[in-house]
């Protein structure tokens, strides 16, 4: 994932975050969660190069978002999710075909042109529903990303010391930290699920080939052998860990190696897109936050505040105050 292509998103999220300003200044209240899921969903695909103008962009939001809160249910909310990819897979396929037969143009060099034009050693094409799949794969995890950045709203609410940290310290030293214990301390998804490739013994348990096997990421996130005052929200831990030690203990989004290991590639789109949402909420808008139900049920996957965090009042502002020097993560 190169920095170009990551600035190119958050332009893009930038954007449409302006266009819909208006709209939330005209409201008495909005749910930010639901707004961000389709900020992200229209940045995501204009970043892809999935033609905006023939996508319904709000009904494809919300069929992403059944997706990323039906995958681990059971019953009628697993159902809904399975027939929301259906329908988006469909949706993507009409496109495809629109753009084969030269009906729109494309960026070849973004991910919808490219996975559409793609050949093999052989000069075969990927089938289309393939290349729809790895489309949701990419845009998918971009709109989950949006739990996120309401978790680190709701960390300046719930910790108003660290926001007036964020706000006047001028260093991005201290954001960089914030952002990194919004993503330990706040769960998303639990666990990562893997099979067993080869026979290996760990610490005198033996994993056979083909056993299922689970990772607790918010466990391991918590683990008071591995944190100090783990269920404390305290940005200020980072500033003495070694980054050897986040690859096996700090891992929100997988463990290890991108490039190796099950590491989410997609991590440094995630810490881009939490430090944007900081910097909107503290330099450039006013809001207040109505009294509501905050609670983050641990049975939810992925979790989320229960209210989906809702704003009142809000206002666009020009601040005086210069945000923070911007840091690569």
């Amino acid at each position: 994932m190169s920095q170009s292509r990551i600035d190119e998103l958050m332009q893009l999220v930038e954007q449409h975050w302006q266009l819909r300003l208006n709209y939330w200044e005209s409201q008495a209240s909005i749910t930010l969660l639901d707004e961000l899921h389709h900020i992200l969903c229209r940045a995501a695909c204009a970043w892809c190069g999935i033609p905006l103008h023939n996508v319904d962009a709000p009904e494809m939001a919300e069929q992403l978002v059944l997706m990323i809160e039906g995958g681990a249910a059971i019953g009628p909310k697993h159902w809904a999710s399975r027939r929301a990819r259906r329908q988006t897979e469909n949706a993507l396929l009409d496109l495809i075909k629109q753009y084969q037969q030269g009906l729109h143009e494309v960026d070849p060099a973004l991910p919808f042109a490219t996975f559409v034009d793609f050949r093999d050693a052989q000069g075969k094409p990927l089938p289309n529903r393939i290349v729809a799949v790895e489309l949701i794969n990419v845009i998918r995890p971009i709109v989950a990303v949006a739990r996120y950045m309401v978790f680190a709203v709701l960390a300046m609410h719930e910790h108003p010391d660290c926001y007036e940290k964020l706000k006047h310290q001028g260093s991005s030293r201290y954001r960089r930290h914030f952002i990194q214990e919004v993503r330990r301390y706040y769960p998303f998804f639990p666990f990562l699920a893997a099979r067993v490739n080869t026979d290996f013994t760990w610490q005198g348990y033996r994993f056979k080939r083909g056993r299922q096997a689970i990772l607790d990421l918010y466990g391991t996130n918590h683990d008071a052998h591995r944190w100090e005052a783990p269920d404390q929200f305290y940005p200020e831990r980072f500033e003495q860990e070694e980054v050897d030690f986040h690859r096996f203990a700090m891992i929100p989004q997988g463990g290890s190696d991108h490039a190796t290991q099950h590491r989410c590639p997609g991590e440094w789109i995630t810490l881009a897109l939490i430090d944007l949402a900081i910097e909107k909420f503290i330099h450039q808008l006013r809001y207040d936050v109505p009294w509501q139900d905050l609670t983050v049920d641990l049975n939810v996957i992925p979790a989320r505040p229960r209210s989906g965090f809702i704003i009142s009042n809000i206002h666009s502002i020009n601040s005086s105050q210069p945000s923070a020097e911007k840091e690569r993560f």
